[in-house]
């Protein structure tokens, strides 16, 4: 029981990191260090000392407030309307700018905004609005937080019973629920420690968390499954369990890595934000597969007993006659199929990519309202996403030149230079302009305001920054290296799929297959989020766009699940195989075999994600419910109907291969295959 206890103090000491876990991450989409607007905002914060703005309007006191607040430690200065620093607010009232100090750790920076929005919460109701990007950011993280333990206490139960009902037994229930637990707070875990070096985004605590109890549940079904049918033979427990690991387990380990071996393609990505998701998700992966090799068979010896066995699959059932039904008609099915995925494909081709504003927030969030208010008030301001650094001094005869370019591009309302005061340059030739837009500063029409403004050629040194021009930058680093992570991350599942199989087009129709169900889950987002279809249903806001996160995470995420149920397939095809049946027959045998682990182990995530699809953030909820669609179209379309009409297609040219691939394959089997 030295293994149990050893993740029973990992668990618990998961369970405190993710707990803190929230206070050390960023919602923040920067991108890559060496960006323009990252090397820019690197330059501004050491002219003004200054890491970001809170803004607010204040009606009674403000100077008390704002003698506070310069008091909070974090907070570099205070700027009001009343002494003249400021412009005053329409409708009266002082308008307050509370400068971040530059140079904040994540979680320094969370305390510091924390503080100020106390201190302003202890003014009478109404009597401040408050907003700006730092603001913004916390509430993003908070609402998923909430958003996660919200759909966890909801959806964690009734996987409990679904999971229960599935395996027959409380017990293999409770197991599968214990290795949902390891798995999602071990990666918790990984999370915190990484947060300590670089930059973790609060997205990739989603990835965790929803990752994680995917491919626990995926990986414990199939366990528990196997180690029921082995019990039907008569032998012991432990007989059983180590005849359930040395075939299974073999499963989960090959799925790990070839899952594995797909999220490390996001490591080409230079952006710090994806690559802390790209190393959550492969720490879940990792603690996913070693809980169950190592815990899970503790647990089976321990608890086993009360585990019913059950009868072995018969060779003749429902997914049996599907793949029959399929292998009659194999190219009507075919087309039909990818008929169907090329329609819901076609909405992605109006793709909009964009930032996340305060639209992400839910209509009644007291933070949205408060933005709203001062975008109406404080327009100047509140809608100033973009920051120009000109390298000539304020004095500079060619400054009102340049203003007025700024003025003429469009959707730009104001062009207002900053004081010469409260720029810090020793060599007296910085000014700062903040370009004020007239919408979303994450919206298409500010993030192509961007790139009009760096077209412009005054003659001088001119670097654009800002929250738009960040989301610019992300973007286009994003769709610059995404072909190669595209082919990385392919080539890795095919390599991966090929070393198991043998098979060079078996291989290649996985990848394929995996893509092409992707392609219509991502259509699916586009309808419903960007096109608004459902909003009402759904309580959303429609921005005319998505967040290129969104994008890569569904991706990403969709295709690693997708994977691990080809590989559950593809293995039981090959152990019928290897028992002397032609492909037709080992198709049909394989999906008879695991048909019911996919399709229990899909609904059951389709649940999870679900849950999280009710959430009041709607990055979260563009997530949960991109790949509850994501899960259904590969168990259904995929698994169905088109994998067995492609390997009939196909025939014996599945598994034509190179020799050095078919001998790696063999040895990756044992002779009783399941």
């Amino acid at each position: 029981m030295v293994t149990a206890l050893a993740w029973a103090v990992l668990t618990i000491g998961g369970s405190l990191c993710g707990a803190v876990v929230f206070d050390r991450v960023s919602s923040a989409t920067d991108p890559a260090p060496a960006s323009e607007s990252q090397r820019a905002r690197h330059a501004l914060e050491a002219a003004t000392g200054e890491r970001d703005t809170i803004l607010a309007i204040v009606t009674g006191a403000s100077m008390d407030t704002a003698d506070r607040l310069r008091r909070i430690p974090g907070v570099h200065r205070v700027r009001s309307s009343a002494d003249g620093q400021l412009p005053a607010p329409d409708g009266g009232g002082t308008a307050l700018a509370v400068g971040i100090r530059a140079g904040l750790t994540d979680k320094q920076l969370n305390a510091t905004v924390d503080a100020v929005r106390r201190e302003f919460a202890t003014l009478p109701p109404g009597r401040a609005i408050v907003g700006g990007y730092p603001i913004l950011d916390r509430e993003l993280g908070l609402t998923a937080k909430a958003d996660l333990a919200r759909a966890e206490v909801v959806a964690l139960p009734i996987v409990l019973i679904l999971l229960g009902l599935a395996v027959r037994s409380a017990a293999g229930s409770a197991l599968g629920l214990a290795l949902v637990t390891t798995t999602v707070t071990g990666g918790l875990a990984i999370l915190l420690a990484l947060s300590a070096v670089t930059v973790v985004s609060s997205f990739a605590v989603n990835v965790v968390t929803m990752f994680g109890i995917g491919l626990a549940v995926d990986y414990g079904l199939l366990v528990i499954t196997r180690y029921r049918r082995e019990r039907t033979t008569g032998g012991t427990v432990h007989e059983a369990v180590a005849a359930t690991m040395a075939t299974s387990g073999r499963i989960v380990a090959l799925s790990g890595v070839t899952v594995a071996a797909a999220l490390a393609g996001l490591l080409l990505f230079a952006e710090p934000v994806v690559r802390s998701i790209a190393v959550g998700g492969i720490g879940a992966v990792a603690v996913a597969v070693a809980s169950t090799l190592t815990l899970l068979p503790v647990l089976l010896r321990r608890f086993g007993h009360r585990i019913p066995a059950t009868a072995e699959v018969p060779a003749a059932g429902g997914f049996g006659r599907v793949a029959r039904l399929v292998q009659r008609r194999p190219a009507l099915v075919a087309a039909a199929s990818l008929g169907l995925l090329a329609v819901l494909t076609l909405p992605l081709g109006s793709l909009v990519l964009q930032g996340v504003d305060v639209r992400a927030l839910p209509g009644n969030a007291t933070v949205r309202h408060d933005a709203e208010q001062l975008d109406q008030r404080l327009p100047h301001l509140a809608r100033s996403p973009i920051t120009v650094l000109a390298a000539i001094a304020p004095t500079d005869a060619r400054l009102p030149d340049l203003l007025a370019r700024l003025r003429h591009v469009d959707h730009v309302t104001a062009a207002i230079p900053r004081p010469a005061a409260a720029i810090s340059d020793s060599a007296g030739r910085l000014t700062v302009i903040d370009v004020a837009v007239d919408g979303p500063g994450g919206g298409r029409d500010a993030i192509a305001t961007v790139d009009q403004i760096r077209r412009i050629r005054p003659g001088f040194d001119l670097q654009v920054t800002g929250l738009t021009a960040r989301y610019n930058d992300f973007i286009g680093g994003l769709t610059h290296r995404a072909p190669y992570a595209a082919l990385t991350i392919g080539l890795a599942t095919f390599v991966a799929l090929l070393l198991a199989t043998g098979g060079l087009l078996v291989a290649a129709k996985a990848v394929i297959m995996n893509l092409a169900s992707l392609a219509a889950s991502l259509g699916a987002l586009v309808w419903t989020f960007q096109q608004g279809h459902f909003a009402g249903l759904l309580a959303f806001t429609p921005t005319g766009g998505l967040s290129l996160v969104i994008i890569v995470l569904t991706a990403v995420f969709a295709f690693g699940l997708s994977t691990d149920y080809e590989v559950f397939l593809l293995s039981a095809v090959i152990a019928a195989r290897q028992r002397g049946a032609d492909t037709d027959t080992a198709v049909a045998a394989g999906l008879q075999r695991t048909g019911r682990i996919i399709t229990v182990a899909a609904l059951l995530i389709i649940v999870v994600f679900t849950g999280f699809a009710t959430g009041d953030t709607l990055v979260v909820k563009q997530l949960g419910l991109g790949l509850a669609v994501a899960i259904a179209l590969d168990v259904t379309v995929v698994r169905l109907a088109l994998t067995p009409a492609l390997m009939t297609l196909l025939g014996r040219h599945n598994w034509t291969g190179p020799r050095w691939a078919q001998r790696i394959s063999r040895r990756l089997w044992p002779a009783e295959r399941a």
